[in-house]
């Protein structure tokens, strides 16, 4: 019984540290390599907004 929890906890570990893996090479590839987010219009609105504050 010990025996199965063992390989249980040692196959839940791997399986965790493949996703945060994959997060980390999607992240890398395809977040950052946007320069500039487009999505968002309220974003770009407060940017506009705040420019207009401080300018």
């Amino acid at each position: 019984m010990e025996r199965s929890r063992k390989k249980l906890r040692i196959c839940l570990f791997f399986i965790v540290l493949l996703a945060v893996l994959a997060g980390f090479i999607y992240y890398f590839s395809d977040v950052r390599s946007t320069g500039e987010i487009e999505d968002g219009v309220l974003v770009k609105r407060a940017k506009v907004q705040m420019e207009r504050m401080i300018g």
